[in-house]
């Protein structure tokens, strides 16, 4: 029977879909300083990302869930006074007095934790035109911290923080014309503030900008403009850009194809649990791609792939089960691998598993199934597949001998 037994990784190219996890897994448990501004003398540091959308951002050589953060400008040592004296600033009408109360009050900082009056002194500071409380004011209309979400209030105080540059405003204002939300969505606009979001170093707005000069969106597709931001965006640490920088270099979209680029980004992404990357590792490592062969450092990627649910990784690892690559011959496990990757709908698996049944290895031998999964495949395509039903029809099993339908 035809077979295909070599490592497979993903192939981000025009028609293949590529399956991402979850964007709270690269980002939700993490927490960054992305920079630091400067303002009437007073360094403010800007940390705490969280996501807000837990959706998980998939693609189709087409459009990731924009990814939303928020962030919070704790106090620093310089902005630490007494809170009275702070007070009464704020009642005179200082704005920056008024935006660090607010501060205080949303975060809990030397008083009581308070949405309402946290609103209260930032809405003060914002329309004095304080950017920072015009920023933190849109944060909470967008969270419903203090008020009802309100995505409309949202994109208002957004806007005003973005036309003075505070870059994270200019990224979640992005995101409002991305869904609709509180705007009517627009694309050119969405852009737009991506863009400027991007060139003032917001990570998930480089990101962003990359994709959509790589799969389409807003903008013509630029594969050379796509890498750009992808490696500004990767050398930030963003683990999707890694991944997307490496599939560049590993077929030379956009960049020269440079193998030893790609393993070297590839691995970066893998460190950080990108499970297509960690297959795609595995499959260098095997292939003696960019990297020195090694098949055990190949299995131990291969098998964090599979444990994630990538797919192509939990074929990979079945197969070298079923054929004993690098681990002791298992048809058990061979079987268990390849019925996840076939669940999920992996020709390549469920033309493997057909095979398993076919010769009843780790299950009980099973003619029937086996064209079942063998037809499952070869509806898709699959070659492998439809030499197998061939030879089916050829010796009878299970269908009637026709050597014209073979």
């Amino acid at each position: 029977m035809a077979y295909m037994g070599d490592m497979v990784r993903p192939i981000c190219r025009d028609g293949a879909t590529l399956d991402y996890v979850a964007a709270a897994k690269a980002y939700g448990s993490r927490c960054d300083a992305i920079g630091s501004i400067p303002r009437g003398g007073v360094l403010v540091f800007l940390a705490v990302m969280l996501v807000l959308a837990v959706a998980p951002m998939r693609s189709a050589r087409g459009g990731e869930q924009p990814v939303k953060m928020r962030l919070i400008f704790p106090p620093s040592d310089a902005d630490k006074k007494d809170l009275a004296l702070l007070q009464k600033e704020a009642d005179g009408g200082n704005p920056k007095a008024q935006f660090l109360l607010g501060m205080r009050y949303s975060e809990g900082v030397g008083v009581s934790q308070s949405g309402t009056e946290a609103m209260k002194w930032y809405r003060r500071a914002a329309d004095r035109g304080y950017a920072r409380a015009q920023f933190n004011l849109g944060v909470m209309c967008d969270r419903g911290r203090g008020v009802p979400v309100d995505y409309a209030e949202a994109a208002k105080w957004y806007r005003l923080a973005a036309g003075q540059e505070v870059a994270a405003a200019q990224h979640n204002i992005s995101v409002l014309y991305d869904e609709g939300k509180g705007v009517r969505r627009d694309s050119t606009e969405a852009l737009k503030w991506r863009r400027l979001a991007a060139e003032q170093g917001i990570v998930e707005a480089q990101y962003l900008l990359a994709h959509a000069y790589r799969y389409g969106g807003g903008v013509l597709r630029d594969d050379r403009e796509a890498a750009k931001w992808f490696k500004l965006a990767a050398a930030q640490g963003n683990a999707y850009a890694q991944f997307e920088l490496a599939v560049m270099y590993d077929y030379g979209e956009g960049v020269p194809q440079d193998k030893f680029e790609a393993a070297e980004w590839y691995g970066r992404a893998a460190e950080q649990g990108v499970p297509e990357a960690q297959n795609s590792l595995a499959v260098m490592y095997d292939e003696g791609e960019g990297l020195t062969r090694n098949k055990e450092e190949s299995l131990y990627w291969c098998r964090l792939a599979a444990e994630q649910g990538d797919s192509v990784a939990q074929n990979n690892l079945g197969w070298a089960y079923r054929e004993g690559d690098g681990v002791a011959k298992d048809y058990a496990e061979a079987v268990k691998w390849l019925r996840l990757a076939a669940g999920q709908g992996v020709t390549i698996a469920q033309n493997n598993l057909g095979l398993m049944y076919l010769e009843g290895q780790g299950v009980k031998r099973d003619e029937p199934e086996a064209l079942r999964l063998f037809r499952l495949a070869a509806a898709e395509g699959n070659g492998y597949a439809c030499c197998n039903i061939g030879e089916m029809y050829v010796k009878g099993q299970v269908v009637e001998q026709n050597y014209e339908e073979a």
